[in-house]
């Protein structure tokens, strides 16, 4: 009895471990090398868990598995995966993408009064 009582917590306590390795949180930064990137886009591949990043180009997620993958992507850089492999602070750097800015059309509107 006292034997299977030490069984059945081990697996318990293993249980409740397993789910906190599995489940993360990530936070980290997001630049060009130079500057920070404010509004990029970070998400976990496969998953509807995102954000963005803030003024400083700082991101933080929640129930991140220790194997996913991040996708960071912004307007004009190249979208970048990096791998979790169980980190909880991500630096990434992106580069500049020339085939994107080509795409970029920038329309205005408006109206002048001649007097």
């Amino acid at each position: 009895m006292k034997n299977s009582l030490h069984k059945n917590l081990l697996l318990f306590l293993s249980l409740i471990f397993s789910g906190v390795m599995l489940a993360q949180e990530v936070s980290g930064s997001v630049s060009d090398g130079k500057n920070s990137i404010s509004g990029a886009n970070v998400s976990v591949k496969g998953t509807k868990n995102a954000t963005g990043t803030d003024f400083d180009g700082r991101f933080n997620l929640k129930n991140v598995s220790s194997s996913a993958v991040l996708v960071i992507s912004y307007i004009g850089k190249k979208t970048q995966e990096v791998a979790v492999n169980g980190q909880t602070n991500i630096e990434v750097i992106l580069s500049d993408d020339a085939a994107d800015l080509k795409e970029i059309v920038v329309i205005g509107y408006g109206s002048v009064k001649k007097k």
